[in-house]
This record gives structure tokens, C-alpha cells and sequence, in this order.
């Protein structure tokens, strides 16, 4: 059993601890439904602060993307001046590139932090759509899981989709800018 398989069953385990139920009486049906409509807006508005934080950690993951593309513009342009230099700096031109792959690895890390988090709202999210049975229309014809739960079960699909992610592909890219960078300040 994967880490993942363990963590969704075991805050589904969580969410269905809450004690909502335990203090309804099994004669009184409305107090029973209006503690049940109190579980499912709690349900409710935690997976709406999921989904939130979901948005923010995804944000985020596209401004360390955009930032690292800005700093390697630098740093590239860095290096051209230099090379071009008339001044004799062209021996300087190694320091930039290895910025590069400073840069790379250290956005490689936010990047790894960030992915924790996104995923961890994720599963929360996933726990929630499966406690509740969601179902979301799709194209108008049929109806399907939630966001969170097609997900999950989008990545556990084939080849291409477990391994051909936004994450391996921005984590391959990351790794080929510290590749460059270390090519060419061993170059320069």
C-alpha cells in the first residue's frame, strides 16, 4: 500500500470521527437532521478553505516558475555582456552561469515545499468529495467525481499520466538549467 492510499483513508477516518452524530438521539429526527446539516456545512466550508488554499499553493507554484524564467533571462544577458565585454571581464562569465544553477536548485526547493502543500490540500479535498459521494456535471451529459477525487485517480492512470505531470516536467526543466549552468560555467 502506497504513503498516499494510506493518508486518504485515514482523514476520511478523521472526518468521520466528528461528534456531530454522537449526540443525536435515535428517536429524534429532526434534531438528527439538523446535526446532520450542521455536519455537512462544517464538511462545506472546510472544503472550501481547501479548495482555496489549493489555489494559493498553485499560485504560487506559477510565480516560482515565471520568477525562475525572469532570473535566467538575467543571468543569461549577464553572461552575454560579459562575453562581449571589451573590458577583459569575459573571464567573470563563469560566476553567472553557475548562478544559474544556484538558482535553479534553490527554486527547485520552494518548488518541492510548495508540492507538499498543494498535495496535502489535495487529499483533504479528495477525503471530503468521497465522505460526501460528490458528483459534478460534466459537459452537461454525464456526472463525475469531484475535482480532488478525478485527480487522484488521473495520476494512478497510465504511464503517461503518472509520469508526465506538470510537476516531473517543471522538476525536469529545473534539472536541465543545473545541468546547463554547471556546462557552462565549466565552459566559460
Amino acid at each position: 500500500m502506497s504513503k498516499k492510499e494510506k493518508t486518504i483513508p485515514s482523514t476520511i477516518d478523521a472526518l468521520q470521527e466528528m461528534p456531530a452524530t454522537a449526540l443525536t438521539p435515535a428517536s429524534d429526527n429532526a434534531t438528527k437532521q439538523s446535526i446532520e446539516s450542521l455536519e455537512f456545512e462544517k464538511l462545506k466550508l472546510l472544503y472550501e478553505n481547501v479548495s482555496e488554499q489549493n489555489r494559493f499553493y498553485l499560485s504560487w507554484r506559477h510565480k516560482l516558475v515565471a520568477g525562475h524564467f525572469a532570473v535566467l533571462a538575467v543571468l543569461f544577458y549577464a553572461i552575454y555582456e560579459l562575453k562581449t565585454s571589451e573590458k577583459g571581464l569575459d573571464v567573470y562569465a563563469g560566476w553567472p552561469a553557475f548562478g544559474i544553477t544556484l538558482v535553479s536548485v534553490l527554486i527547485m526547493g520552494f518548488d518541492f515545499r510548495n508540492q507538499k502543500l498543494f498535495k496535502s490540500a489535495q487529499i483533504v479535498g479528495a477525503a471530503i468529495e468521497q465522505k460526501l459521494g460528490m458528483k459534478m456535471p460534466y459537459h452537461g451529459k454525464e456526472m463525475i467525481e469531484g475535482f480532488f477525487l478525478r485527480h487522484e485517480k488521473t495520476i494512478e492512470g497510465g504511464f503517461m499520466n503518472k509520469y508526465f505531470t506538470h510537476t516531473n516536467l517543471i522538476w525536469l526543466f529545473y534539472i536541465i538549467c543545473m545541468v546547463l549552468g554547471v556546462w557552462l560555467s565549466r565552459i566559460l
